[in-house]
């Protein structure tokens, strides 16, 4: 019944940019309730951290916004707290990055199963599965993207600081900020390597960016319209799940700044457990909107990969036919 339902759903069909984005939620929607038997005790992993960082977030980060804005840094009283504030939150990136590196990982088991079978099937047990598979090339995956991610800030750096020693304020800013476009636009086909590196069993990450970063740049305006649509769904709904962390870190930016001038706080006792529970909840749902985002990417890797074939087979013919010409010639 699931693979005449998702029949028309194969991985490995051409499709337009827009066929894939919708192909890509349809088959999430169609899948949704295995993916998520399979995958809720990471779910809540992830809303637990999520629920933890941002309460971090909102109730440290602004006394260290507004210790800045009142050029209270030198103040040796608040130097500690500034550097616990900065250990916290980069402690609980880390968490945050991990538990939804290990969150994907379940979206890839789903869509690798997928590309195998033509459909997926629902764990046996009622605290789903792991594959460990995918949770180890989808852990390198991350580890790769973290270095690449890396060498962008060095290069941001090394050009922020050359744009504001020899340049005007004008003309750094629009160095910058073109060198910044330039590197997004470069990354982009690292969309199409990433799953293909995730989806293609026993394959050397450098190998598949060394075959595939050509192909990306290829089809770059397909996986722009892509990465665009699926990143405009994810930001919009975000908002909504978010809508609460933004109310709560204005009553704390208020409430801080009130602090440093002398008066209470003027938050309850509970805040923080409040802040955690709030934004757990609202993790748990965006954590599932998160996962969405690798269906329409995988539609479109399917998409490029059939292309490819196609083309390589066009080759294949066109040199065929060649060959019998110049035989038949001699």
């Amino acid at each position: 019944m699931d693979k005449k339902r998702n029949a028309d759903l194969s991985l490995m069909r051409l499709r337009s940019s827009s066929a894939a984005i919708s192909d890509g939620y349809r088959l999430y929607m169609n899948i949704f309730r295995r993916v998520f038997r399979s995958s809720w005790i990471a779910a809540l992993v992830y809303a637990l951290a999520m629920g933890v960082f941002v309460n971090i977030v909102i109730t440290r980060l602004p006394m260290a916004a507004v210790v800045q804005a009142t050029g209270q840094m030198g103040n040796p009283a608040l130097q500690s707290m500034l550097v616990t504030t900065g250990l916290f939150l980069l402690g609980g990136s880390i968490l945050l990055l991990a538990a939804l590196t290990v969150l994907l990982s379940y979206g890839f088991s789903a869509l690798g199963e997928q590309l195998a079978t033509g459909s997926v099937t629902a764990p046996a047990k009622w605290y789903g599965r792991i594959d460990r598979l995918a949770l180890w090339r989808t852990l390198k995956a991350a580890l790769w993207l973290l270095l690449v991610g890396l060498v962008v800030d060095a290069v941001m750096a090394g050009v922020a600081v050359v744009a504001m020693k020899f340049l005007g304020r004008l003309a750094g800013l629009m160095l910058i900020g073109g060198t910044l476009l330039l590197l997004l636009a470069a990354l982009l086909p690292l969309a199409y390597t990433i799953m293909k590196y995730v989806l293609t069993p026993k394959s050397a990450f450098l190998a598949i960016l060394k075959d595939t970063y050509a192909v990306g740049l290829r089809h770059w305006g397909g996986l722009f319209i892509v990465v665009l649509v699926v990143s405009i769904v994810n930001m919009l709904l975000d908002v909504v799940t978010q809508m609460p962390a933004n109310i709560l870190y204005a009553a704390n930016v208020n409430s801080q700044m009130g602090a440093l001038q002398g008066d209470p706080l003027g938050m309850p006792a509970y805040m923080g457990w409040m802040n955690i529970v709030v934004f757990t909840a609202a993790g748990f749902v965006q954590a599932y909107v998160q996962l969405s985002a690798l269906f329409p990417l995988a539609y479109m890797y399917g998409s490029i990969e059939t292309q490819e074939n196609e083309r390589s087979q066009a080759k294949r013919r066109l040199s065929k036919y060649d060959d019998e010409e110049k035989n038949s010639v001699y």
